[in-house]
């Protein structure tokens, strides 16, 4: 953490699932990162989510100049889970690469 925040500062990461059709977020889920350590966000994607966009990140909301850096480091997007994928893959609405 490259220092403290300034007050009223937001950092968090972040899951959205966006119906590109309908111009919607179907889902945005939020983890704050004010704090060292590690966090974890997930988001359960059934077939209903086929299609759709799924965006990851990260953001800093801050004003009048206020501290609000954060570095990020080793950051995974996976399955969960153990073990290989076993089932059908066409099934799966996520990019076989994660």
């Amino acid at each position: 953490m490259p220092g403290p925040l300034g007050t009223d500062v937001q950092v968090f990461g972040f899951i959205k699932l966006l119906d590109q059709n309908n111009f919607a977020t179907l889902s945005f889920d939020t983890i704050s990162t004010d704090t060292a350590g590690n966090k974890t966000l997930s988001i359960e994607l059934d077939v209903s989510a086929e299609g759709r966009i799924l965006q990851w990140g990260f953001a800093n909301v801050a004003s009048n100049y206020e501290a609000s850096g954060r570095l990020y480091d080793n950051v995974t997007f996976a399955v969960r889970g153990t073990g290989a994928f076993q089932g059908n893959e066409d099934s799966v609405p996520i990019p076989l690469w994660a």
